[in-house]
């Protein structure tokens, strides 16, 4: 209804894609490389796992690019969203691990009788360990179960 939008011929083409991403998904595609910018500078420990700064985005901007109609980018975006979403739980808990971890008043003690040298890789491998049964987020009841349990660590 709004004149200054040029219209959507329809789903399946490829120039109604572009009209999409361009001018409606537009602010939505740039939020996702934000949080992706601001997960790399938290400087987690293996999250996201691609270890070159921009890499992760230029993986994500590719997979939008494979899109070959407006829904199948929608898929794709739901897709990149929720394991972005996943990837900040796991940063979260990570710090939240890390500062309980250094809020023990016996950490010196329990440093020195520990094997584990580095507590944020130790945070990220639990984490990884309880997430792993839930490992294929292109089943809804498998997202829907790893979200719970890393809100359940969260809370």
């Amino acid at each position: 209804s709004d004149g200054d939008l040029p219209p959507l011929e329809s789903s399946s083409s490829t120039e109604s894609l572009g009209t999409y991403r361009n001018v409606i998904a537009a602010d939505d595609e740039a939020r996702i490389y934000q949080r992706i910018q601001a997960l790399q500078a938290r400087e987690y420990y293996n999250i996201p796992p691609q270890s070159e700064v921009g890499e992760y985005e230029t993986i994500v901007r590719e997979h939008f690019d494979q899109a070959r109609n407006v829904n199948h980018y929608l898929l794709i975006y739901d897709r990149e969203s929720f394991e972005l979403r996943v990837l900040e739980q796991k940063g979260l808990l990570q710090d939240r691990l890390f500062h309980l971890m250094l809020g023990q008043p016996n950490l010196g003690s329990i440093l020195e009788l520990s094997p584990y040298t580095e507590i944020t890789k130790e945070a990220y491998e639990f984490l990884q360990d309880k997430v792993e049964p839930f490992s294929d987020p292109s089943f809804a009841d498998q997202r829907d179960l790893m979200s719970a349990n890393l809100n359940s660590f969260i809370e």
